[in-house]
């Protein structure tokens, strides 16, 4: 089954853009360690990243708002959503080469995915069942399903890949 998906770059104006980098691109800013990209992988296919939670509707954590969630609006307004699930911004860290973490689906329920970029590098987002893959380039939001498999990548030229990442209906 074809996977549809959409790239609209240069998606927000300079000033939005750049309060956002800022922010995620920070020595200030706390990251949170994961020691697995996601919850499906096998114990020899572990890849860890940084992440940090911005929003989540989920019963298990409860009703979450992060005090980065005013700065999405740009972003959301851009998507309009109906309903969000979830927002977190991810860090993978630099490789010596291109590592390809594990296809998995968000969640196992029919909804959207967006995935914005903060910094271009040479990381990759992999969708369609692995036969797509779609370039970090900062300012650009990848629309696409994201209850289909994909998986993300880390980055060989960058000191990082950042990205936030927003599930929605």
């Amino acid at each position: 089954m074809e996977e549809d998906y959409k790239v609209i770059n240069n998606v927000l104006d300079k000033e939005s853009f750049l309060e956002i980098k800022n922010i995620f691109e920070s020595n200030k800013f706390s990251w949170y360690f994961c020691d697995k990209v996601n919850s499906y992988v096998k114990e020899e296919d572990l890849f860890s990243y940084f992440t940090t939670l911005i929003y989540s509707d989920e019963e298990k954590l409860g009703f979450s708002v992060n005090v980065l969630f005013k700065y999405m609006f740009p972003i959301l307004n851009v998507i309009q959503p109906k309903k969000l699930i979830r927002i977190k911004a991810n860090l993978y860290t630099k490789t010596k080469e291109i590592e390809y973490h594990p296809l998995h689906q968000d969640y196992l329920f029919e909804h959207k995915g967006a995935i914005y970029y903060i910094n271009s590098n040479n990381g990759k987002t992999v969708i369609n069942n692995g036969k797509v893959e779609i370039d970090s380039v900062e300012n650009s939001l990848l629309l696409f399903n994201s209850h289909l498999p994909h998986g993300s990548t880390s980055t060989s030229n960058n000191n990082a890949r950042i990205n936030i990442n927003i599930n929605y209906i």
